[in-house]
């Protein structure tokens, strides 16, 4: 399996008046100056929804295009913690997928120029740290949206698949 993992518990660096996070495979630009905050397992950024966003460039998802990723389809898995749910807030944008909250819902879109998948999950909550997972597959024609609030006391293992293991 082929997967990026893109740790955000870095130092921002600032450069020419820039705020970005050099990781070995790319770079991730910070605007609207988000503040640093303890997350759930150690560091994480903390951004306000309106002007404060990440930059992680346009080829996060199969480069940028699905038809890189049509013989396996793709899976992202981010944790998230948001303090009020804005309507058409986005939690994840990068052509050519979009995770946005909308109508009381979780919504995921994955696209080509012809076609596109949509799917959403009601009962996305705030306050609480929760797993978000989308994956696409092709073969099936389909676009599956999961996410799973947890406890800060869980520990998260990863096999084939996201399973639990809290300590209470």
């Amino acid at each position: 399996m082929n997967h990026q993992a893109l740790p955000l518990d870095r130092v921002p660096r600032i450069e020419n008046g820039k705020f970005f996070i050099k990781l070995p495979i790319r770079t991730i630009y910070l605007y609207g100056n988000p503040a640093q905050v303890q997350g759930q397992h150690g560091r994480a950024i903390r951004i306000n929804g309106k002007s404060q966003y990440l930059d992680f460039g346009d080829d996060l998802i199969c480069k940028g295009n699905l038809a890189n990723c049509e013989s396996r389809g793709f899976t992202v898995q981010f944790a998230v913690k948001p303090e009020r749910l804005i309507e058409n807030m986005y939690l994840m944008d990068s052509f050519p997928l979009s995770v946005y909250y909308r109508d009381g819902k979780l919504w995921a879109t994955a696209r080509t120029p012809t076609m596109s998948w949509t799917t959403s999950t009601p009962d996305f909550i705030a306050g609480e740290w929760q797993l978000v997972e989308v994956t696409w597959q092709p073969q099936r024609g389909e676009l599956v949206l999961l996410y799973v609030t947890y406890s800060i006391r869980c520990f998260i293992i990863t096999l084939q698949r996201w399973s639990f293991l809290c300590i209470y």
